[in-house]
This record gives structure tokens, C-alpha cells and sequence, in this order.
């Protein structure tokens, strides 16, 4: 066997010497990219976090309000005229669009607190939640909707109004969807972020960036299927999407 050459021993050298060296630099590498993707992760999950306890706390605000209306004596004895007054403050609450409906078991409306004339205003859509309501007796959430009085998309809070233990009315609350896009606005951490709520059935109805190209559209397939396989995930890519508009079972006494 011929001996290897001066400068063919030195290369092996280098090699043998180098090679442990580029090994441990490149797992050093591949070690800080992975911590620093899980920090990174582990502050959107912070974020939204951060977020939900925000709206979360509207919606029960907004919630508790809806059931302590429910409880008036002026509603209990269909006392419309009184409850009146009563509704429309906490209705200036929430701004301009907000709407309570108080409507019976079959969805014919006995009052608005848009107008007095409630003969002339059609039933209720969207009449499975009033039957919920009433099957239940518990506060129910709805996903967006085209309301069927002012034609725009809605939300609605729904709470059963009792006498005697049994639940007489639907006690209606439709919150103007504004507030939630400036809640998200405020909330968004910085212009990189988008933010998205999204109901039930994966229809945003606030989101940052461009509102106006995706509200009351659906999540796309990909999203919509990890959003609703559980409670929280984690994206590869660095964007984060929200759902805080749950039935109550999701998270919720």
C-alpha cells in the first residue's frame, strides 16, 4: 500500500480535528432555533390567552346583564311599558345597533327596543335557539346570522325569562358587531398579528387585518378543521386565530 502524502495527511488531520467541532456547532444551531421557535409560540399562545380573557369577560358582562334584566319585575308581570325604559339603558351601554327582543316559544315578538310597534315586525328568525332556550332553560349563544328585522349579520345572547319555574319568554340581546371588531383592534399585539373570531360554525365576524374581505366569511378548510379538533393549538406558521365566541359548554359554568 502506497503512503499517503504530506498534504494528504494534513487534510485528514484538519478533518479529524474540524469535523467534532462543526458537529456540535450545528447541533448548538439546530438547539437555539428550536428554543427560540418554542418561545415564540409560547408568547402568541400568551397573547391569545390574553385576548380570550378579554372577550370572554365582555360576553359574560354582556351575559349578566341579559339575565339580570331577565328577572325584572316589570318583565315577569308583562309590564312591556316599564321594561322599556329598563332595556333601552342597558341597551345605550353597548352604542348605536344594539337590539333586545323579548319573543314567545313559537318566535312571534312581543317587544323591541327599536320600536313599540311590534305587531308590524315579522317573527323571529332563527328559531331553533328560542327552542333551545326553552328546552333548557339555560342562556344560549348563537352563530352569525342574518337577523330577519334589520337584515344585517348578528350575534345573539339569549336568556329564558321564568315564572313559577317555568320559562315564559325569550329574552334576547343582539350586540352591535362593532364592538367586537374594536375589541380585536385594541387587542391585536402588533400589525404583524391577524386575529380572527370566529363562531361555531368557523364564520369570522371580527378579524384584523382587512374586516371587510373576510367577515362573515369561513375560515378556510385547513384552519377551520385545527381550530374545532380542540380547545387550543399550535400553529407552524406564527399566526394566531381566536374562537371566543363558544356555546357555553366549551369552557364555561
Amino acid at each position: 500500500m502506497s503512503k499517503l502524502t504530506l498534504p494528504v495527511r494534513l487534510a485528514l488531520l484538519v478533518t479529524g480535528t474540524m469535523l467534532p467541532l462543526i458537529v456540535f456547532a450545528v447541533g448548538i444551531a439546530v438547539y437555539n432555533y428550536k428554543q427560540d421557535r418554542n418561545d415564540a409560540t409560547r408568547r402568541v399562545l400568551e397573547n391569545v390567552r390574553s385576548m380570550r380573557l378579554v372577550l370572554d369577560s365582555e360576553v359574560q358582562r354582556m351575559t349578566g346583564g341579559l339575565q339580570v334584566l331577565a328577572l325584572t319585575n316589570s318583565l315577569r308581570n308583562d309590564d312591556f311599558q316599564n321594561f322599556r325604559r329598563i332595556a333601552l339603558g342597558f341597551v345605550d351601554q353597548y352604542g348605536k345597533g344594539g337590539l333586545v327582543l323579548i319573543s314567545d316559544r313559537n318566535g312571534r315578538l312581543l317587544f323591541s327596543s327599536a320600536t313599540e310597534d311590534t305587531a308590524s315586525l315579522p317573527p323571529r328568525g332563527h328559531i331553533e335557539i328560542i327552542e333551545k332556550v326553552f328546552a333548557t332553560r339555560s342562556r344560549q349563544y348563537s352563530d352569525l346570522f342574518t337577523g330577519a328585522i334589520n337584515g344585517r349579520q348578528v350575534l345573539t345572547v339569549e336568556v329564558p325569562v321564568l315564572r313559577n319555574g317555568e320559562v315564559i319568554y325569550d329574552l334576547c340581546f343582539s350586540p352591535p358587531i362593532s364592538i367586537f371588531q374594536d375589541l380585536v383592534e385594541k387587542q391585536q399585539p402588533d400589525k404583524l398579528w391577524t386575529v380572527s373570531l370566529l363562531d361555531n360554525k368557523g364564520i369570522v365576524f371580527a378579524r384584523v387585518p382587512n374586516p371587510s374581505e373576510t367577515v362573515g366569511k369561513r375560515a378556510s378548510p385547513s384552519l377551520y378543521a385545527e381550530m374545532f379538533r380542540s380547545s387550543q393549538h399550535r400553529f407552524r406558521r406564527c399566526r394566531s386565530t381566536a374562537s371566543p365566541w363558544p356555546e357555553p359548554t366549551r369552557g364555561r359554568s
